[in-house]
């Protein structure tokens, strides 16, 4: 989804500070369900269960 993607780049390049740690928490997830998040294959529950584990904060500042 092009959309996650824009604010996934868009936390990350204003909080380059917690890159390692948000990429921490997407592959806290099962491998595949990772992967395909990244590679925009994911299922809308894959989408969910990564977007779960994200700082809910900093992604609902980039929607603002």
């Amino acid at each position: 989804m092009i959309f996650l993607d824009k604010i996934l780049l868009r936390v990350l390049k204003n909080n380059s500070n917690e890159m390692g740690n948000i990429f921490f928490k997407v592959f806290n997830s099962k491998p595949k369900t990772a992967i395909n998040f990244l590679s925009n294959k994911s299922s809308f529950f894959e989408d969910l269960e990564v977007i779960l584990k994200m700082p809910k904060w900093k992604f609902l500042k980039e929607l603002i």
